[in-house]
């Protein structure tokens, strides 16, 4: 994400965080509401006051939402509704992406996100390569569409207040080539789960992007090879070394494999040493004490670039804090 719509996601992520209930007193805490009805916030940017702002929703009191970050050939439309073999399906379609909930008689509500790059740009006005994200996150707070999407104050607790962060989601995913007449000079996606930081004593904050999968589109040799080799032999990087700082993370480094096509698995991941262990290892201007760094939200999906068609699916998301005595 560019550093102008990371810090309009942070801010509106922290704002719902804010106006969310006391923390339950037991040692583990919930930290996200179960998946009911979606929204679609606006991608508009600079991010307004209070937003991004809802503008349809699947149903009423939606505790999730989606924003489709730098979406090409128009925006997500109104939910419409269809009947499924368990119930209502709810889609929301625009040319490059698609969102759709669903119900699940095993997982509850499944929230589909797909991304088509067909029309995707190969690159930025800047000549850089063209990222799009569809994200999902809890909302931030109660409007004409939204209820807040947080069960606690999660930015009361210090990273050094717990024993760990558990992220924890169903997930599967499809991927294949777009239909688009020429080749990107990059072209990939992949699933991802994050966590932001906020530091009030600082004033900084950390992205956190941890990929569940790395998918290779159609693209020229050598970027083909680095995309492969990546997948093959993970590695973890700032993508952003001064404020707001960002790093991406990769599952198989967590002890985990990455997602296949068409698996569908329940990741358990404790993303705390993780966290403490980049904090340590971060840029000079990163403020490396645990202690004033607390939890300022979290959101889930995708990100594409160039000729790459993506389909994620998600149910039973959930991060978990195990708070020291």
């Amino acid at each position: 994400m560019t550093a102008r719509r990371i810090c309009g996601f942070a801010a509106s992520i922290l704002l719902g965080l804010m106006a969310a209930v006391s923390p339950a007193a037991a040692a583990e805490v919930a930290l996200l509401k179960p998946f009911g009805t979606v929204s679609i916030h606006s991608p508009i940017q600079p991010v307004p006051p209070g937003g991004p702002l809802p503008y349809t929703a699947s149903g009423p009191a939606a505790s999730w939402g989606v924003v489709a970050w730098d979406i090409p050939g128009g925006d997500l439309s109104a939910f419409t509704s269809t009947q499924g073999g368990a119930g209502p399906i709810s889609t929301s379609h625009a040319a490059e992406a698609t969102v759709s909930v669903a119900q699940s008689p095993a997982d509850g509500p499944v929230i589909s996100l797909s991304q088509d790059g067909a029309i995707l740009p190969c690159q930025t006005a800047g000549g850089q390569p063209r990222e799009s994200d569809l994200l999902l996150s809890p909302n931030r707070g109660n409007n004409h569409f939204d209820v807040s999407g947080y069960l606690s104050q999660s930015h009361a607790y210090a990273l050094t207040s717990l024993h760990h962060l558990t992220a924890s989601a169903t997930v599967s995913y499809s991927a294949t080539p777009s239909a688009r007449p020429e080749v990107c000079g990059v072209a990939q996606g992949s699933a991802l789960m994050a966590v932001i930081l906020n530091n009030p004593v600082r004033h900084q904050t950390l992205f956190y992007q941890l990929a569940l999968t790395l998918v290779c589109g159609p693209q020229p040799a050598p970027r083909l090879a680095f995309c492969a080799k990546m997948r093959a032999e993970p590695w973890s990087n700032f993508f952003f070394t001064k404020n707001p700082f960002g790093v991406d993370d990769r599952l198989p480094l967590l002890g985990q494999a990455f997602l296949t096509s068409g698996e569908t698995r329940t990741i358990h991941v404790d993303l705390l040493p993780r966290l403490i262990g980049f904090l340590r290892a971060g840029p000079l201007s990163l403020d490396t004490d645990p202690s004033h760094w607390t939890i300022g939200g979290f959101y889930a999906g995708q990100d594409i670039w160039g000729g790459v068609k993506l389909t994620t699916h998600w149910s039973s998301v959930q991060l978990v804090a195990d708070v020291a005595d």
